[in-house]
């Protein structure tokens, strides 16, 4: 299997990622009846697959240990295991019970998992670096935790959504400090179950580097953007998310021209997969506060897919590949 691995890295990240993630989805309607909140926790847990398998490639190739540091990871896991906790009541709507308490530690402990893993490693490569550096550029880390959230701001806005409506969210919560103590909450969570800390590692952080040595950051965009659309598809016939087949085409409609502002804003930030990790924080957290109504959304998809042109025609770096592989700060293991 190293072999294999060794020969083609991207190709066994991409076929683990789908392979693991649509079996867990496949098989969690199985609990609905059971537990529907251990149901939608085993959908939580497919959302970390990509991250694991571009860990478990990386650490692999690498020959670095999979044993992170035993102090980081109860750290990690502590931290992650209290917020799944409170994310069960204010954001996850889930109710306790014993097998609900087992789906929160096993999500818990992967979580950290990721964290503790890659924090470990954080001098040995790309991928480890790009986790644990907080040098990110200052533009653009303003540009990644804003971007989305103003578009779908003005999306609601544009369809007659006024402040005090998409203040609602906040309605049940009377004093400030529950409101804040919400808010802490719900982002955080988003973050780390989310998708964006169990994503990001792999999409941005494994793939797309060692694309852009191939391909136009462009033509990379789009790939990556109907393999992140594909690999989503199992949760609109398994209940956590509704539409079916129509679902799934309006999910190519808005990864791709998603997968073009990630790449933008991953590139110019010198390839900070911290940065990949605050941006998808920060869509999950809007698109689950804000109160969109159908057209407010498809005003948002307008809205993404003209902002993608329009960076795609104005930024240099989204034409040329080796400008936009040289501009990333660490390329010391991207080779393989």
């Amino acid at each position: 299997m190293r072999a294999f691995i060794s020969r083609q890295p991207a190709l066994f990240v991409l076929a683990s990622s789908f392979l693991a993630a649509w079996v867990i989805w496949g098989v969690s309607p199985l609990f609905e009846e059971v537990n529907e909140g251990f149901k939608r926790q085993l959908d939580l847990l497919g959302l970390l697959a990509p991250s694991l398998a571009a860990l478990f490639v990386t650490t692999s190739l690498k020959g670095l240990s999979f044993i992170p540091n035993l102090r980081t990871h109860l750290i990690a896991f502590v931290f992650a295991f209290t917020l799944m906790l409170a994310a069960m009541v204010s954001v996850f709507d889930m109710t306790f019970s014993p097998l609900s308490i087992f789906g929160a530690l096993m999500l818990s402990d992967l979580a950290a998992y990721v964290v503790s893993l890659s924090l470990t490693h954080k001098k040995s490569g790309h991928l480890f670096r790009s986790v644990a550096d907080y040098k990110i550029p200052p533009v653009w880390l303003l540009v990644g935790l804003l971007i989305f959230p103003f578009i779908l701001l003005g999306s609601a806005l544009a369809t007659g959504m006024t402040l005090a409506d998409i203040g609602g969210f906040f309605e049940p919560y009377a004093t400030l400090g529950e409101r804040l103590s919400v808010v802490v909450v719900t982002l955080f969570a988003l973050a780390t179950f989310g998708g964006a800390l169990g994503q990001e590692l792999c999409w941005r952080g494994f793939l797309m580097p060692r694309m852009v040595r191939r391909f136009h950051p462009f033509i990379v965009s789009l790939l990556i953007g109907a393999l992140w659309a594909l690999w989503y598809a199992p949760l609109y016939f398994n209940g956590f998310y509704e539409g079916g087949l129509e679902g799934v085409l309006i999910r190519f409609l808005w990864n791709v021209p998603l997968a073009i502002v990630f790449t933008w804003v991953f590139i110019r930030g010198r390839g900070s997969v911290l940065l990949a990790i605050l941006m998808h924080a920060s869509l999950s957290i809007g698109l689950f506060v804000l109160p969109l109504s159908e057209n407010a959304l498809e005003y948002a998809v307008f809205a993404l897919i003209a902002i993608a042109l329009f960076i795609s025609l104005v930024d240099p770096l989204l034409r040329r590949k080796n400008d936009a592989f040289e501009h990333l700060r660490d390329r010391s293991d991207l080779y393989y």
